[in-house]
């Protein structure tokens, strides 16, 4: 009971500085916002028992850190853009590459699956889904109906990062970082249509991506965090884990086709060539993602341990329920 006020005090800052980027009329009380954010997260970071955090959380306050002072200089030089004569589009590409460090999108991805190998599945889920939250609701303002080289250049090389990435990865929490990098690149293509298209894949990826790392950490307390032992577990579970992850590659009929359907609909128009190449990055995500569920399938049928948590598995198969199904979303619009 110790650890309460702490973990809710930087708790209420977190949100509280993510609230205050999200209703601020100007940059500098956007980064503002954002500052209080980070400073927020890192003592959170650094809570767990685990002696690679410390590492974790100066690795990620050194990228933010330098995230912030791109996002500060640009928000300045709108001031000053009259004065020294300095190119409007040069600021903003300054801005959207300071955006892209904090979310830790290529080319500013350095130390995000680094990051990620070393802290605690709830880090992981806080990290992957609250932390982008701000920074990708800004990078939506800043892209959209801004199709230039330099967005075509830097989202193809995101998705086929995303996708070659994870491929050589044998961890589970390095591997679900680069997958949140190829399915970031959808997220910031689906800008160049429309808000609603960016609002909604990023909907859904949280919606299948937080189940998802949920059952990781459920069943992390008994097994090592490698991809060949972790699913050594009951049926159940192993099901739960193969539904998410052919929702989180896109497989019709689960709720991650839907939103790459409504993006591949109207991107396709715009830009059949970019389009194939994020369809080429997704093809590579799906490939691990097979291959993950492959493995946990035949290391199942050799072994199966029962878990010394699965009281708590009757509360996954709800969450898997929602992550995978459309609803019949889909055929409605």
């Amino acid at each position: 009971m110790s650890s309460f006020p702490f973990i809710s005090l930087f708790s209420l800052t977190l949100v509280l500085g993510s609230m205050m980027s999200l209703s601020g009329n100007h940059w500098i009380f956007v980064w503002m916002g954002l500052e209080l954010n980070l400073l927020s997260f890192i003592p959170l970071l650094t809570f767990s028992d685990l002696n690679q955090e410390s590492e974790a959380a100066m690795k990620y306050f050194l990228a933010q850190a330098l995230g912030s002072g791109l996002i500060l200089l640009s928000a300045l030089s709108f001031y000053l853009k009259d004065q020294v004569s300095l190119d409007p589009a040069l600021i903003k590409t300054l801005m959207i590459t300071g955006l892209l460090t904090k979310l830790g999108m290529p080319p500013c991805h350095f130390w995000f699956p680094s990051v990620m190998s070393l802290i605690s599945w709830p880090m992981c889920i806080l990290l992957t889904t609250w932390q982008k939250l701000i920074p990708t609701l800004l990078i939506f303002y800043l892209l959209n109906s801004s199709f230039s080289f330099f967005t075509i250049l830097m989202l193809s090389m995101a998705a086929l990062i995303g996708g070659i990435g994870g491929m050589n990865q044998t961890q589970l929490r390095p591997l679900l970082a680069y997958s949140s990098i190829g399915h970031m690149t959808w997220m910031l293509a689906a800008s160049f249509i429309s808000y609603s298209s960016s609002f909604i894949y990023l909907l859904s990826y949280i919606i299948i991506s937080v189940p998802l790392m949920f059952i990781f950490w459920v069943s992390s307390l008994s097994l090592t965090n490698s991809i060949n032992s972790i699913f050594s577990s009951p049926k159940m579970l192993l099901l739960s884990l193969s539904l998410l992850l052919l929702s989180l590659g896109g497989i019709p009929p689960l709720l991650g086709f839907f939103p790459k359907w409504l993006v591949l609909e109207n991107l396709s128009l715009l830009s059949p060539l970019f389009t194939l190449v994020i369809l080429l990055g997704s093809l590579l995500n799906l490939f691990y993602y097979l291959n993950l569920m492959f493995v946990g399938i035949l290391k199942n049928s050799k072994s199966l341990i029962i878990l010394p948590q699965s009281s708590m598995f009757p509360l996954l198969s709800p969450l898997t329920l929602i992550a995978s199904l459309t609803l019949g979303i889909g055929p409605l619009l």
